[in-house]
């Protein structure tokens, strides 16, 4: 049985501009269990997707506050990575 849990995250690098991100996480029970207690999984064991927001007060970075990006993720034990597309 495959089950889906919301995931979302608000992160900051030093005073970069603010990252949103929304999206899901779904694999088994068992694979699930194991990231919420922060465990290393195998990423090809669950699918992480999410959208990406961009925060900034930045005049030269504001264009990415207006652009719409797809993630993959991945979760590991002291971190979350992201791949991110610029769709929009």
């Amino acid at each position: 049985m495959t089950r889906t849990t919301p995931a979302a995250a608000t992160g900051t690098a030093t005073s970069a501009p603010r990252i949103h991100a929304k999206g899901l996480r779904t694999g088994s029970a068992e694979v699930l269990k194991q990231l919420q207690l922060g465990e290393d999984v195998d990423p090809h064991s669950y699918v992480f997707r999410t959208t990406v927001q961009i925060e900034t007060a930045s005049p030269g970075l504001a264009h990415l506050q207006q652009a719409l990006f797809l993630a993959a993720a991945q979760r590991q034990t002291t971190a979350v990575r992201y791949r991110a597309y610029r769709v929009g």
